[in-house]
């Protein structure tokens, strides 16, 4: 097995449970956060160790080693379900667990996601604070091909391998919700992140709604001038682009289904989405969050 060098992030500010820990366990909190990964990914555990504490001194156990094995925090996603890895004192106080889901639907194995994954850069430099988070403009790759980047790749029996890349002045490239997963690290390099359906929810909060679909004008015009929104519509596996003027669909990390991802969708007839699902195979635009500083 591989040797990677573990570097345990110590975040000052937290707003979101499903963004990191508490920079302090205290008590009998023990927290527990939440991530997306596809089989065959290997990363580091995003658990903050309290004072004193190190990643050789820490017991790291995997719930069912079947799907992913743990060893000093280095996460080796071996089949998809679900596992929990968990962080444990020497006297066996619980530190932090890991909740990791693994989809069954994706299939990185088939052509599609190669070795060849492009440049990835941010779009432009603006970034709005919205709250308690930072959202960036759209994220782009500037080295594509069809069938070795993220925009190529299967889902089930989908073939993806339209050329959904630009959206010149809108919101960057269009990416599969499996694309999205597989390359989450390197889309949103840390401390940016794929944001969770709980960061649609506290961004439509911010806008004075519940969290809820609805039909909702004015504060579609927030999502619009305050967070940045443009309407870059979709892709769907066969290369057609639709309703571009028209909607705006924004890719989320959660895994709502077998076959969805979590989204938040916006419409220029006043509709807004932060609680909606599509299926994984359509190209969507995606933002980057991190806690605001």
């Amino acid at each position: 097995m591989k040797k990677i060098l573990f570097l345990v992030a110590i975040i000052p500010l937290l707003m979101l449970v499903s963004c990191a820990p508490p920079a302090v366990v205290q008590g009998d909190a023990h927290p527990t956060t939440f991530e997306t990964r596809a089989f065959g990914d290997v990363f580091e555990a995003r658990i903050t160790l309290p004072e004193g504490e190190t990643v050789e001194t820490v017991i790291w156990t995997s719930s069912d080693e079947a799907i992913a094995v743990v060893e000093n925090g280095l996460v080796m996603v071996e089949l998809p379900g679900t596992v929990e890895i968990t962080a444990t004192k020497a006297d066996g106080e619980v530190i932090q667990t890991l909740a990791l889901t693994v989809p069954a639907s994706c299939n990185f194995d088939l052509p599609g996601f190669g070795p060849s994954i492009g440049t990835v850069s941010f779009a432009t430099n603006q970034k709005w604070t919205v709250g308690s988070l930072t959202w960036s403009d759209a994220v782009q790759t500037s080295v594509c091909s069809n069938r070795t980047t993220y925009h190529g790749g299967y889902w089930g029996a989908q073939n993806f391998n339209a050329d959904c890349r630009s959206n010149p002045g809108q919101t960057g490239d269009l990416f599969t919700w499996c694309a999205v997963i597989r390359f989450q690290d390197e889309l949103c390099p840390y401390p940016w992140r794929v944001p969770t359906r709980e960061d649609f929810f506290a961004l439509d909060r911010e806008f004075g709604g519940n969290a809820e679909n609805r039909e909702d004008i004015n504060a579609l015009n927030l999502y619009l001038s305050n967070w940045g929104g443009t309407f870059s519509g979709y892709c769907s596996p066969s290369g057609v682009r639709g309703v571009q003027g028209a909607w705006a669909f924004y890719w989320a990390s959660t895994l709502r289904g077998p076959t969805t991802g979590h989204l938040l969708a916006l419409s220029a007839e006043g509709f807004v989405g932060p609680n909606r699902d599509s299926v994984k195979y359509r190209g969507f635009a995606l933002r980057c969050v991190r806690d605001a500083q």
